[in-house]
Parts: C-alpha cells; sequence; structure tokens
C-alpha cells in the first residue's frame, strides 16, 4: 500500500461535512489545490480529498476556504461510471488518515515563532505502535 503526503489549500467551495445516513459517522469531502513546478512550468493539481469521523469533523471545523492543510493518505480509484466502450471513467481520491496544521496556520490565530510548541496533528487511529524519544538521549546509536 501506498502512503502519501500532500499540502495545499482547499478550493473555494470549502469544505462538506455530511452525516452517514447508514452509520452514525461524519463523512467531510473537498478539493485541495497544490502548487507544482516552478517558473513558467509552475502549475496547480487538484485533488478530490474524503476523510471519516472525527478526521472530518476537526476539519471543517478548523479549515475552510483557502486555508493551507498538510495531509497524509492514500490514493483510491473509484470508478463509478463507464464509457461507452464499456471502459471505467477514472474517479481518483485522497483518502485523507492524518491531517496536520500547518506552523503559520494554527487554530485560535497563534503565529509560528521558530520553535515547535505543540503537536497539532490529528489522527484517528489510536493504536499508535510508535513511542516518541526525545532527541537528546544518550540512548541512541547516532
Amino acid at each position: 500500500m501506498q502512503f502519501s503526503f500532500i499540502e495545499g489549500n482547499i478550493t473555494k467551495q470549502g469544505v462538506k461535512l455530511q452525516a452517514s445516513e447508514k452509520s452514525n459517522s461524519r463523512v467531510a469531502t473537498f478539493k485541495l489545490a497544490v502548487q507544482t513546478g516552478g517558473g513558467k512550468y509552475k502549475r496547480k493539481d487538484y485533488f478530490q480529498c474524503v476523510c471519516f469521523g472525527k478526521t472530518a469533523e476537526n476539519i471543517s471545523k478548523y479549515f475552510h476556504a483557502h486555508s493551507l492543510i498538510q495531509l497524509y493518505g492514500t490514493m483510491q480509484n473509484n470508478p463509478f461510471r463507464k464509457t461507452a466502450d464499456g471502459y471505467d471513467i477514472p474517479n481518483w481520491q485522497f483518502i485523507i488518515d492524518k491531517f496536520e496544521f500547518p506552523p503559520f496556520n494554527k487554530p485560535n490565530g497563534e503565529s509560528a515563532s521558530g520553535e515547535d510548541d505543540g503537536d497539532f496533528s490529528y489522527s484517528d487511529n489510536e493504536n499508535n505502535e510508535f513511542t516518541l524519544i526525545e532527541d537528546d538521549s544518550d540512548s541512541l546509536p547516532f
């Protein structure tokens, strides 16, 4: 399975939060504009993004049109239409696993001071297998 990171701005349509009728969970969808290239080759790619549960609620609460956001997740193709010849029409979506507030776009209007004053990431995955190791630990081999 591939895992991707993208950073960009939510398009002018903003975040659309919906309640699932089958289960009592939330689903948020939005388009993300990601700038690529440079100079005369500069352009924007647009990704359809989808997230669920608490991640959907938090993104819809803290982000709006034109907000900068950092996303971690996977690309998934969900073709729902076919051409006249019977071929699938691609419908790529970025399924969000985790998001982060960029250093200069923290909640409550805090500004970045050059120091990391907190972890502003969120993930629905409560089973984190990793343990934080302090950088000044003498037990590190490097």
